[in-house]
């Protein structure tokens, strides 16, 4: 038996032959209605589109065989690959390259093979339209012609699985693309070069209150207040005409004007794309209506606070300037007493005037404690 040499290009080969993406997929009746038509015209006992990988030949469809693949190296098809022309043996216990084929001498018996090679997109042979029979047989040149082409359908429905497999994730990514346009918090507005409204996503539905199909095929100043919406025209074509751009690949705060009529503040960031030669621009919006709220409250927050810290220092003067003296005052007399007339003072007495001594002092701390505090909160504010 000869084992099939591998062409040259055997790498290549095989990756083409993966990228079709059939190779053990389910039966296809587009397949399997050609392989039943070459069976039953050709009058043979099986009829199969086989595949050639680095290892076997697997059978996309098969009529007239149980099995779904058998290895390369016993392959009739294997030896088709290597041929641009139908490969034909008429009696296969009489060509010693197949005499002693496990598939000859054993199940399915072949006796007789034909083989039209079979091409992926790039050229690359990958496998077969195979016809075969357990009995002998010629090979008119007529047959061959109707082998052929049936062969060229079996390249037709190949290239199309991979059409069919490309359209797949294209239709795929477009639905992600649509998900993520659909679920973003952010506006997103695309425009042509002369205003015209052609995308408009559901965020930007929310913030400005209109539905898609009342701005698509708009110009898109029918979103801007004036005196903006009377000079955005003018904008774009100085744009065009010069390059010179205000917000483009920049992006502002602007104001943005809803259905509604009232107007709202927004960022805006305007980016400019090439589509197919044509120019168009994407706007990313998004609503600072609440951020805007936010900074006002907290610029009355700082008010309040500045004019809080007025008061606690009005406070801590007054404390400091009214408190300070007579405490002063009452902590030195009671120790100048207890000092200076001890000899003539009961226990009850130096009793009375330690604790006098003891709380003016402590009444001393708490008056630095609270300008401790106000110059703390008044530097907190700053």
């Amino acid at each position: 038996m000869l084992i099939p040499p591998r062409p040259e290009n055997d790498r290549e080969r095989v990756e083409a032959l993966i990228d079709l993406k059939v190779l053990d997929t389910k039966n296809e009746e587009r397949f399997d209605r050609i392989t039943r038509i070459a069976r039953s015209h050709f009058k043979v006992s099986m009829a199969l589109v086989s595949l050639v990988d680095a290892n076997r030949q697997w059978f996309k469809s098969c009529q007239g065989l149980d099995a779904t693949e058998t290895p390369r190296d016993v392959s009739f098809c294997a030896h088709a690959i290597l041929n641009e022309k139908i490969f034909c043996i008429e009696n296969a216990p009489d060509d010693k390259r197949f005499a002693d084929n496990p598939l000859v001498i054993g199940p399915p018996h072949i006796r007789f093979y034909a083989g039209a090679p079979l091409s992926a997109p790039d050229g690359s042979k990958v496998g077969t339209l195979c016809i075969l029979d357990t009995a002998p047989r010629a090979f008119a040149a007529d047959e061959g012609v109707f082998l052929r082409d049936l062969a060229n359908i079996v390249e037709s429905e190949l290239a199309l699985t991979s059409v069919l497999e490309l359209n797949a994730r294209a239709n795929a990514q477009e639905a992600r693309l649509r998900t993520i346009l659909e679920t973003v918090i952010d506006g997103i507005i695309t425009i042509d070069r002369a205003g015209t409204v052609e995308t408009f996503n559901a965020a930007a539905e929310r913030i400005f209150g209109f539905d898609a199909d009342e701005v698509i095929g708009n110009n898109v100043n029918m979103l801007m207040p004036e005196p903006f919406h009377s000079a955005h025209d003018g904008y774009l074509q100085h744009y065009i005409s010069t390059g010179t751009a205000k917000i483009i690949g920049i992006g502002r705060e602007v104001i943005g004007l809803r259905k509604n009529k009232t107007t709202f503040p927004m960022d805006l960031a305007v980016s400019e794309m090439m589509i197919n030669g044509e120019r168009k621009f994407t706007g990313i919006v998004r609503d600072i209506t609440e951020r805007k709220n936010n900074e006002l409250a907290l610029i009355e927050r700082s008010k309040e606070l500045m004019q809080a810290n007025t008061e606690l220092d009005a406070f801590a003067y007054s404390v400091s300037h009214d408190l300070r003296a007579p405490l002063r005052g009452m902590s030195g007399f009671s120790q100048a007493l207890m000092e200076d007339h001890a000899d003539k003072l009961d226990d009850e007495a130096k009793n009375y005037l330690g604790r006098i001594h003891s709380a003016s002092r402590r009444m001393g701390q708490m008056i630095d404690d609270i300008l401790t505090l106000s110059r703390a909160t008044r530097q907190n504010i700053e």
